[in-house]
């Protein structure tokens, strides 16, 4: 009787041992299509939700200061635009359909819009001929070049941050012309946020591989915001955009869309590798703003160079 409890015994033991390791190992996995969707669609709708009231604030910031033309009134205008401008942000790393050019275009050129050095009746605000309508302002924008800009958030950013505040002032008509063309371009920049509120997303059934091309073109678009030092130049903000968008990324690609699972699932180690650098990103030194983003470079590029892999992998792309 001993010898069978004993046997019993150790039975249960191995049966119990045997499922331990079962339940430790389970992992987190990637999400099917469906949820995938399901979650890209909640979040698009809570992000354009929260962008809209943040340019509604702006415009309503905008038109405040340029009537009271005060300091507070000043750097509170300041302040929406860089909360707008970042919540803007945060919906271009999620797929969307969309061509935001009336929205986030960039570098501006200043001598397409307003008089520069040595240029003192240049630009649409100079042109008496022009008319600051919303549709001659939709006309001008990007009409012969990329950089003639006439809409969006950094022609508020450059009215805001890098134009004399005095030339907002009087009652000089080239001031009025120029404190109507930022009124409108704030009005303008409402309706169209709005109008994305409307569009559905890009696809229903969107899958991770498509995830992967989406996420490796916004590694690379950071990349070339580094490199060329042009957006939010006004604003002299380059630097903590830069890190706002890297945060978003590691937000969208480790809990939101849950990214990295996947990529656990093709590639482990190519999991493990942007792990790592995503982590050396962590702790680069901030200590100057130059620093910082030399430091990104070469990682960014190799994160965009085993994404584009990853593309290329058969059954992925």
């Amino acid at each position: 009787m001993q010898t069978i409890l004993r046997f019993l015994f150790l039975l249960i033991c191995l049966s119990l041992a045997s499922c331990e390791p079962k339940i430790s190992e389970k992992k987190d996995k990637a999400m099917n299509e469906r949820k995938l969707s399901e979650i890209i669609s909640l979040e698009h709708n809570k992000l354009l939700k929260e962008t809209t009231q943040k340019i509604s604030l702006l415009e309503k910031n905008t038109k405040k200061y340029l009537e009271t033309l005060s300091d507070e009134d000043y750097l509170e205008w300041q302040k929406t635009w860089h909360s707008a401008h970042e919540s803007f942000i945060a919906i271009t790393f999620l797929p969307m359909n969309e061509n935001f050019s009336e929205i986030e275009a960039w570098p501006i050129t200043p001598g397409f819009i307003d008089s520069i050095e040595n240029y003192p009746y240049s630009g649409i605000v100079n042109d008496s001929t022009i008319e600051i309508t919303p549709d001659v302002l939709k006309a001008q924008h990007m009409i012969t070049d990329p950089s003639e800009i006439s809409l969006g958030f950094h022609v508020l950013e450059y009215y805001a941050f890098g134009r004399k505040r005095v030339d907002l002032t009087g009652t000089e008509e080239v001031n009025k012309r120029r404190r109507a063309l930022i009124s409108l371009v704030s009005e303008l920049l409402v309706k169209e946020i709005k109008t994305l509120e409307k569009e559905p997303l890009m696809k229903i059934d969107i899958s991770y591989p498509e995830l992967i091309t989406h996420i490796k073109d916004r590694v690379q678009r950071i990349h070339i915001e580094i490199r060329s030092t042009e957006h939010c130049v006004f604003s002299e903000s380059t630097g903590e955009i830069v890190k706002y968008q890297l945060m978003v990324f590691n937000e969208i690609f480790k809990n939101t869309l849950k990214i990295d699972k996947y990529l656990e699932e093709i590639s482990s180690d190519s999991s493990d590798e942007i792990e790592s650098l995503l982590k050396e990103i962590e702790n680069l030194n901030t200590s100057t703003q130059t620093s910082y983003l030399e430091g990104l470079i070469p990682r960014l590029i190799r994160i965009e160079q085993i994404l584009s892999d990853l593309e290329n992998l058969k059954g992925v792309s």
